[in-house]
């Protein structure tokens, strides 16, 4: 019966998780540029900044599933580590790739690598909680320790990002 809602979820989670991300875009300028917000949303167009969009929503939704039901899930967390992993992955990947190709970046196929992300991020997660053999109840503390040693490298990097194209901002 939980593995059946966690389909539902996930569902839910990929329709949040966008419009958090969405919302989330515009959150640091709206709220006049306030250093707090930016720890958790982007402060410039940089690829790094944008995978905030991503990371922060999905983290957010991950919790309040954890705590409706799937603590009862074994690996629930670090299933949903993985998932978030992948989509945190492929949002560089995509954007270089395409953006190499054609020249330029495109803000509608930005916006598409973004949901892309966020998909790829719950079916991955979907796909790993569904098969018992691939997780096991204990990897749910390191993955406590993976999603917060993540959010505080997004946080730090925010006030101190190096000097590489993945922090420059595009504007």
């Amino acid at each position: 019966m939980l593995k059946e809602r966690t389909f539902w979820w996930s569902v839910t989670g990929f329709f949040v998780v966008c419009i958090l991300g969405t919302i989330n875009h515009y959150l640091y300028e709206w709220c006049g540029n306030n250093s707090i917000i930016g720890a958790f949303v982007p402060v410039n167009e940089s690829v790094w900044e944008h995978l905030k969009l991503l990371f922060f929503p999905f983290m957010f939704f991950v919790i309040v599933e954890f705590i409706v039901y799937g603590r009862y899930i074994k690996g629930f967390l670090f299933s949903d580590f993985v998932g978030v992993l992948y989509g945190l992955i492929f949002i560089p990947i995509a954007f270089y790739l395409y953006s190499s190709i054609i020249g330029k970046s495109v803000v509608f196929i930005d916006i598409l690598i973004f949901i892309v992300s966020v998909a790829v991020s719950f079916y991955i997660r979907y796909k790993r909680i569904k098969n018992e053999n691939d997780v096991r109840h204990y990897m749910n503390i390191p993955a406590v320790i993976l999603f917060l040693g993540v959010a505080a490298l997004m946080i730090g990097l925010t006030y101190f990002p190096p000097s590489t194209e993945l922090f420059r901002s595009a504007k």
